[in-house]
């Protein structure tokens, strides 16, 4: 089974392709990842019990070759593909939180600016990027005190289940009547790539196919997600998108996904750019995958949202839905 990833693996569950398969008799599945290299990437394939595996797109052009070649001599049944699983038992690993705080020159409300410090693999852009934007506005801040408290917070959990947002909801019970707006940094800075039409190469094995090209700009898988349809809202993140060409769909999300979703449930106002890519959940997120350019300008749209946000409270935001 071919596995194409757009726009990244992690969003290409193939689950219902592989019960199809189960169910027409298959007593295994092999998903050939469309990808370059051998990658490994985050993600079950089947129900327990099933053998399933992964191959990355080196690995996978071979076997499509060997497959190929065997059909063309009439003996595909004489192929055999020997694999074996490595199985690792889970640590017991603990993880702590990071708070800091700044205080503001007017007393009041808070802004929290949030990252999450874990990762898959490397995690170069998921989410190195966003820690790396995180104590950068930190040390911005601590040099030019802000108008309102910031409360920076690193979250050891996003990937693992601990529940690093909800650890920060316990601490602060009096959430949310004490902060305007929660901004949370997520994997910001993943450069760009695409599927050239122009570009052919080898895949190794006397086939050609498109190759991924650096665009030398950012992911075309930006998107901007704010907890609540609030207009003021809208109008801070579309200004700062045009100040700092922080180039995303024109569309905003209402969809509460990752480390906003446990302070959305307490009523928390939030904001977060996330984009994603091939490389998403893979071992292919590395420094060489990450656009400086979009780092700077992510880190600054941040900056601008936070220092548009102070100029109001929790309540302007609410009002402006009216």
């Amino acid at each position: 089974m071919v596995v194409r990833p757009i726009p990244a693996a992690f969003y290409e569950p193939p689950h219902e392709k592989v019960a199809a398969l189960l169910a027409a008799g298959a007593t295994g599945v092999i998903a050939i990842y469309d990808l370059p290299g051998n990658l490994e990437h985050v993600g079950g394939l089947g129900p327990p019990g099933v053998p399933c595996f992964h191959l990355g797109g080196r690995d996978g052009a071979f076997l499509l070759a060997v497959i190929e070649k065997a059909a063309a001599q009439g003996c595909l049944d004489s192929v055999r593909v020997e694999l074996s699983v490595e199985f690792e038992p889970p640590r017991e690993l603990t993880a702590q939180g990071l708070v800091g705080r700044i205080p503001g020159s007017e007393p009041g409300e808070a802004i929290i600016v949030s990252a999450h410090s874990d990762a898959f693999f490397a995690g170069a852009n998921d989410n190195a990027t966003g820690v790396a934007a995180l104590i950068g506005l930190a040390r911005y801040y601590a040099r030019r005190p802000p108008r309102r408290d910031l409360c920076f917070y690193l979250s050891p959990g996003h990937h693992h289940g601990t529940g690093g947002m909800g650890a920060l909801a316990s601490e602060f019970p009096g959430l949310p009547a004490g902060v305007t707006l929660a901004v949370n940094i997520e994997h910001i800075a993943q450069a760009g790539v695409y599927r050239s039409y122009v570009h052919r190469t080898d895949n190794g094995y006397g086939r050609l196919t498109a190759d991924w090209v650096p665009t030398g700009w950012d992911s075309p898988g930006r998107e901007i997600t704010v907890t609540h349809d609030l207009p003021l809202l809208k109008e801070i993140v579309a200004a700062a998108a045009v100040t700092h060409q922080y180039t995303a769909p024109a569309l905003v999300s209402h969809a509460v996904i990752g480390e906003p979703a446990q302070l959305a449930a307490l009523g928390v106002i939030g904001v977060q750019g996330v984009e994603t890519s091939p490389w998403f959940h893979t071992s292919a997120d590395e420094p060489s995958a990450v656009s400086p350019h979009g780092l700077q300008r992510a880190a600054l749209f941040y900056r601008d949202i936070i220092n548009r946000a102070a100029g109001y409270s929790r309540e302007d935001f609410l009002a402006s839905r009216c």
